[in-house]
């Protein structure tokens, strides 16, 4: 004979002992369920309001297909669409043909290592230019499906502030080259200025004493002659006598300014 179940028969007071426990347990799960809406409504609404607050586009993307699952009002600033269109995109259609392929293989790279920092690209808005961009972009795991989050700025002040440095520092190069050059010409035309002197100075040398050593020779030469003419005047001249008419124009010879 199979062995009949015993049933233990509890008395009222067990009963509702056990339902109070059951109560009990009951109101503690439903206040930490309670608790738990709470902070999650907390945390959604302090996302959101980062999301739509923020001074970067942020884009939501499915991990899977690349589509664009959500967009912030900055993005839609950014490229020109409304978030309906957005939504409608996948997220290489927002960059050039040209570059669509590139930005298809960048976020598959993304996906792969849970995200990308300071990515540099070009997306081109809605009928509007290309514009420099800098994307970082992570793994969203609190969704409730596979998404990507990627935050997307303009740098094109960056750039643009980046091309003039670049600009004014040529110019500072080509003005410093200039100078430079201008200051070597002149150091040059210095240089070739001195010589110049040098050699002038060197030939002035040589021609004073050139001068100086034909007055002394001339004088030299001078002095022999002249000394014996001096001489025989004045041998002439005090042999002279009243009545000797060969001699009467004969006169010593007289230093210059002395004549009478």
């Amino acid at each position: 004979m199979a062995a009949k179940e015993k049933i233990q028969v509890q008395t009222p007071q067990q009963l509702f002992d056990v339902l109070r426990e059951a109560q009990a347990k009951l109101a503690d799960g439903y206040e930490t369920m309670v608790q738990a809406h709470e902070e999650a409504q907390k945390e959604k609404a302090l996302f959101e309001e980062i999301y739509s607050g923020s001074k970067e586009a942020i884009f939501l993307i499915d991990r899977d297909s690349g589509a664009i699952a959500g967009a912030n009002p900055r993005a839609c600033e950014l490229t020109g669409y409304s978030e309906k269109e957005l939504t409608s995109l996948h997220q290489h259609e927002l960059y050039p043909k040209a570059a669509q392929e590139l930005m298809k293989n960048e976020f598959k790279r993304m996906v792969e290592s849970g995200g990308a920092s300071g990515l540099q690209a070009r997306m081109e808005g809605k009928g509007g230019p290309e514009l420099p961009i800098s994307i970082s972009a992570h793994e969203l795991t609190s969704a409730d499906r596979p998404l990507m989050v990627a935050f997307v700025s303009d740098v094109s002040e960056r750039i643009n502030a980046e091309e003039a440095l670049l600009e004014m520092n040529k110019t500072l190069e080509k003005r410093v080259f200039e100078r430079t050059e201008e200051i070597e010409n002149f150091n040059e035309e210095l240089a070739q200025a001195t010589i110049k002197a040098r050699r002038l100075a060197t030939e002035a040398g040589e021609a004073n004493a050139a001068k100086t050593s034909f007055i002394s020779n001339l004088t030299h030469e001078l002095r022999t002659p002249l000394n014996a003419v001096i001489g025989i005047a004045g041998h002439g001249a005090g042999r002279r006598t009243k009545g000797d008419r060969g001699n009467c124009g004969l006169q010593r010879p007289q230093p210059a300014g002395c004549h009478q």
